[in-house]
């Protein structure tokens, strides 16, 4: 197996497999955090809202590998744009790592409310509408716009280098925008941000599973030729 369909293949199930831990952690925060008493919630759930943070966690850290898989792949004359898409990246999963900190100090905290002061003391709220906030903010403002912005580097790249069918990369370069238009969106208030980024989660679950079957295809090869 050459490295373009090797790589490709890998960067189908980072895609993939981000995608999924990000939709599914981020559920299991948001029903528990919406709860009438947040930490009461957390303490009863910890193992769920544990597993949840851990989840979008690892979507965090596998973010950082696409950029990384492509970078051996494309001319030097596009490596600027993986590195933006790269920055791009690292925001985002900075970001998703700041949060689930904050999301962690929850759980001893709630154990603590709930087991020896629950009694004589009321829920600290003001700790807990800040990291909850804290979460909404990053959540439904600072990733679209982080995302959106690097999807469009990397689906411009898909582009110019043809590693993959037009279809799929002008795809992209419509649904990230999308994505990037919901932050903005939620920024002010407005929310319609999910809405926006179904084509972007669409996207990357069918483009993901193409990568896994297909690869990215090898400029040495006619399949360059095959998909341009």
């Amino acid at each position: 197996m050459n490295r373009y369909k090797k790589n490709g293949r890998i960067i189908g199930f980072l895609l993939l497999s981000t995608c999924l831990t990000y939709i599914a952690g981020t559920a299991i925060i948001s029903d528990i955090l919406t709860a009438t008493h947040p930490l009461t919630s957390v303490f009863k759930e910890s193992r769920l809202f544990a597993g949840g943070i851990l989840l979008v966690f690892s979507c965090a850290v596998g973010i950082a590998g696409i950029p990384l898989c492509l970078s051996p792949l494309i001319s030097k004359k596009f490596r600027h744009l993986n590195l933006a898409y790269f920055g791009a990246r690292l925001w985002e999963g900075g970001a998703i790592t700041l949060y689930s900190i904050a999301l962690m100090i929850m759980i001893p905290l709630s154990r603590k409310y709930s087991l020896q002061v629950a009694d004589v003391m009321a829920e600290p709220e003001a700790l807990v509408s800040f990291i909850a906030g804290f979460y909404r903010v990053i959540n439904d403002v600072w990733i679209p716009l982080f995302l959106g912005m690097g999807g469009i580097f990397f689906n411009y790249i898909l582009l110019r280098e043809r590693f993959v069918p037009a279809l799929f990369a002008i795809w992209g370069v419509i649904a990230y925008p999308l994505c990037l238009a919901g932050g903005l969106f939620e920024a002010f208030g407005i929310s319609v941000g999910t809405w926006l980024a179904i084509p972007t989660a669409a996207y990357e679950f069918i483009f993901s599973v193409y990568l896994l079957i297909f690869g990215f295809a090898d400029l040495n090869t006619k399949d360059k030729r095959r998909i341009a």
